[in-house]
């Protein structure tokens, strides 16, 4: 048994029910363990490194930000111009292997592995997640269409490993943290990267 699918049994099985998405992504980044761990200890430091599909975080949680429990309330995007709600959990955050928790738009669990090979870092993330947008629901449930939403999910995750390969060029140059990339329309205007209302 792999270690990732180790973590996935892991995982309370309410997390898993249901679940219409399966997405795995495997990616490498130039970097050592140490560092993708440091620039990971700040969750809310995706705001920054992950600016075109993270366009808010908010922490719910007074825990310690890499401890298991804390909780923090997203609003997300890829590259269509929905855009989503979610609560993240951490539940497991180990130097290898971490592993978040959502409700809301999005009810699930990403599970991530990373492994040393050589001056590079191998990243594997499987996403398990039933899609609850009011919205995008009934759309995602057309066969039809998952292959769209997978390659948007995809997407997305394309530009968090650019966005985290940026912030060890910029930690390594001790340069401050700065956005990689910008969010695809409509949420390019910075008005629409923060929701009138949180619905999670």
């Amino acid at each position: 048994m792999s270690d990732l699918t180790r973590a996935i049994d892991e995982v309370p099985r309410r997390s898993l029910k249901a679940t219409p998405f399966d997405v795995s992504i495997s990616v490498q980044i130039a970097a050592t363990l140490n560092e993708i761990h440091e620039i990971l200890q700040d969750p809310l430091g995706i705001r920054t490194w992950w600016s075109s599909s993270i366009l808010c975080a908010e922490p719910l949680s007074p825990a310690p930000r890499t401890h298991a429990g804390f909780v923090m309330k997203c609003f997300a995007k890829g590259f269509f111009p929905h855009a989503f709600q979610f609560r993240a959990t951490v539940v497991t955050f180990e130097r290898d292997r971490f592993v978040f928790e959502t409700r809301g738009d999005f009810d699930g669990v990403m599970h991530i592995h990373a492994m040393e090979d050589g001056d590079r870092v191998t990243v594997t993330a499987r996403w398990l997640v039933d899609v609850r947008h009011p919205f995008i629901q009934p759309l995602v449930r057309l066969r039809a269409l998952r292959p769209l939403f997978r390659w948007n999910h995809r997407w997305s995750m394309r530009q968090g490993t650019l966005g985290l390969q940026d912030a060890v060029r910029r930690r390594r140059l001790n340069l401050p943290p700065a956005p990689c990339r910008q969010p695809t329309f409509p949420h390019n205007f910075r008005h629409l990267r923060v929701p009138s209302r949180w619905r999670c």
